[in-house]
């Protein structure tokens, strides 16, 4: 049986050498430092929540102070570092796993993060690319359910897998950094889009940009409103079971399907009790999330109906409203000194605000007239599907590299 991938370059017909991990790399973690060692600036220290997907995140970083790179120069790492995860190395079906760039240096290893020492007889670039294969299938393998809370390292010593010679390795590590350049050069315009978004949201909800009507004159001053004076609770229930099709809030993702979400349902068998959720209504979502520290309000955009927990708090539009502007004032921070006003101090529970339905309607919001409102809508919305479409085609491409991934390593 030939050892070969099922997708190579034409130049190279060589069966790949079986080998053991331990053959080729070596795993060494970090130290424990404590926290009374830690300084404001220095040298960065990185711990796991610092690996991300092929890059390490910068933005929750601890420092130690300059001089612990002489005395922990064992553990001072250098570009081409590859770090992995070892403590639950795999989210939303990602290897934690990054390779340091020139900007990620200098840094110190923090425990349970290792380092990949890699033989010199294999090329750097080329190992990234192996392992991330050959781990997260050893990972998937060795957790039980869906769950992976660490990387034995002695076991991992012991997993077997196929290598090419030194200059195949070199021709895949080129042609996976060429992908990996567009990916990235993508990446960046995905983020630039939405970091416009952001500053127009900024200028358009603090009224520093105003939007005039077709005439080119002024449009009224914003009002005071409370929600209740332009949205109305629903309470509709599921009676006779109308709709079977339970919806969980997301914070990214909006109301979608708990079975795409949780890949299970989690709500009750009966679904009577749920209430009934029509397309281009809104729910409230009362437990907080990384982004969203007073929860998220999202419309029903992807089903004609779907039902909900009663935990949630459903509403419908009122004449003189637009629901596309609502979506993206919902999207903002300018609701949320309302909600901390009326959220029972140290109530939270389980991720979830202690705050009255009635409470919740009673709470003021800056809105401008019906027709400024629907230029918002229409200028926010029109940026949103710029973004979708440049995130389309970075999914497209990550996709592409993911199958070339499986038929290009054995």
């Amino acid at each position: 049986m030939s050892k070969a991938p099922k997708l190579r370059f034409k130049e190279f017909s060589e069966d790949w050498e079986q080998k053991k991990f331990k053959d080729i790399y070596n795993v060494k973690s970090g130290y424990g430092f404590k926290l009374n060692e830690y300084s404001s600036t220095g040298i960065p220290l990185i711990k796991i929540d610092n690996i991300g997907y092929g890059r390490i995140k910068w933005d929750n970083i601890s420092y130690l102070p300059e001089e612990y790179k002489d005395s922990y120069s064992d553990i001072v790492l250098e570009k081409d570092d590859i770090l992995l995860a070892l403590n639950r190395p795999i989210t939303n079906n990602k290897l934690k796993i990054a390779m340091l760039k020139e900007t990620d240096i200098p840094a110190i290893l923090y425990q349970r993060v290792g380092k990949i020492i890699v033989d010199k007889t294999c090329n750097k670039l080329f190992s990234y690319y192996l392992l991330n294969n050959v781990v997260f299938d050893f990972v998937l393998r060795e957790s039980k359910g869906s769950d992976q809370p660490f990387i034995s390292t002695e076991e991992l010593k012991k997993v077997k897998f196929n290598i090419p010679l030194i200059e195949e390795q070199e021709k895949i590590a080129s042609f996976f950094s060429l992908i990996d350049n567009k990916i990235s050069l993508q990446g960046e315009k995905v983020e630039a889009l939405k970091g416009y978004k952001k500053g127009m949201i900024q200028k358009i909800f603090s009224r520093e940009l105003r939007f005039k009507d077709d005439e080119g004159r002024d449009y009224p001053e914003w009002e005071h409103k409370k929600l209740n004076s332009i949205v109305e609770r629903v309470t509709r229930k599921n009676k006779g079971t109308i709709c079977t099709l339970p919806l969980t809030i997301s914070a990214q993702y909006g109301l979608v399907d708990q079975v795409i979400f949780f890949n299970k349902t989690v709500a009750s068998a009966n679904l009577e009790g749920y209430y009934l959720l029509e397309k281009g209504e809104f729910a409230y979502n009362k437990s907080y999330s990384t982004g969203y520290p007073f929860g998220a309000i999202k419309r029903l955009d992807r089903y004609d109906r779907g039902v909900l927990s009663s935990l949630y708090i459903c509403f419908s539009i009122l004449d003189g409203v637009d629901s596309d502007f609502l979506v993206q004032y919902f999207e903002t921070s300018c609701w949320h000194k309302e909600i901390s006003m009326i959220a029972v101090e140290g109530a939270r529970n389980h991720g979830l605000l202690n705050i009255s339905v009635s409470d919740f309607f009673e709470t003021y919001h800056w809105i401008p007239c019906y027709d400024e409102q629907v230029k918002i809508g229409e200028f926010l919305g029109k940026i949103d599907e710029k973004i979708n479409k440049e995130q389309e085609k970075l999914d497209s491409l990550n996709e592409y590299k993911k199958g070339l991934l499986q038929k290009m390593f054995v």
